[in-house]
């Protein structure tokens, strides 16, 4: 009898998740939290939200679904989909509080200049489209600690002072050494301005770092501003560089 009436208890609290209303939602989200969501319409299990703003972030039109084993344990778990905003695209997710949480087969586009706070040129401003293939990442405790696949950088732009330079196309291909708790990217041989070869690495620490190398025919006044971080003498045609920024 006694497991019966669990089952029963399991299955009605199911059944009111599935039909709650999102809008209860929204009573759960602390007023100070840079998070600001608009109309939602639907239910707690699947429904649409009409914009939200996070941490300056803007997204339009998202769709949602629920995955109701994960709200039985006090997480959050489910897919959504983003038709509008500074980023689009899908993705899985898996949230176990604000600090910790992971995304999964995440297929996304997002604009240029949203990653300019996190790069270590001052003034500098960014264009094009950056997407992902394949992503996986997780984020514990508000730190990257995982990213593996792909992301590509297509009809990249840079502006500094006005002077605009087109560079061309960049792909990174990540992966994640568990062992040595660091993300590496790896930027592939492109088409690209810069003709740019080289390894990103992110440790546990949030110490994103670049060491690489350009080649030295490149145009004269981008290739002036990347002498600052010249890491040694030209070899073989190639000016090796290296720069750090604490991101995280």
């Amino acid at each position: 009898m006694k497991k019966k009436i669990a089952i029963l208890s399991i299955l009605f609290i199911i059944l009111v998740i599935a039909i709650a209303p999102a809008k209860l939602a929204q009573n759960f989200i602390p007023s100070n939290n840079q998070l600001s969501l608009g109309s939602i319409k639907g239910t707690i299990w699947s429904g649409h939200i009409e914009t939200a703003l996070v941490k300056g972030w803007r997204f339009e039109d998202l769709t949602y679904q629920t995955n109701i084993l994960p709200l039985l344990t006090g997480n959050a778990g489910g897919e959504v989909k983003i038709n509008k905003g500074d980023l689009t695209g899908s993705f899985e997710f898996s949230i176990a509080d604000k600090e910790n949480l992971s995304l999964t087969d995440a297929e996304l586009i997002i604009v240029a200049s949203q990653l300019e706070e996190i790069i270590p040129f001052p003034g500098i401003q960014l264009d094009g489209e950056l997407s992902t293939n394949d992503v996986d990442l997780t984020i514990e405790y508000k730190k990257l600690i995982s990213l593996t696949g792909t992301t590509k950088w297509k009809d990249a732009l840079v502006s500094v002072r006005n002077k605009r330079w087109e560079l061309g196309e960049f792909v990174i291909d990540w992966t994640t050494d568990e062992a040595e708790k660091i993300i590496l990217g790896k930027i592939r041989k492109t088409n690209n301005l810069l003709k740019v070869e080289g390894v990103i690495s992110l440790s546990a620490s949030g110490i994103l770092e670049f060491k690489g190398s350009i080649a030295n025919t490149i145009d004269k006044s981008i290739y002036t501003a990347f002498q600052l971080f010249a890491d040694g003498k030209v070899n073989q045609g190639r000016l090796p560089i290296k720069f750090k920024k604490k991101i995280q």
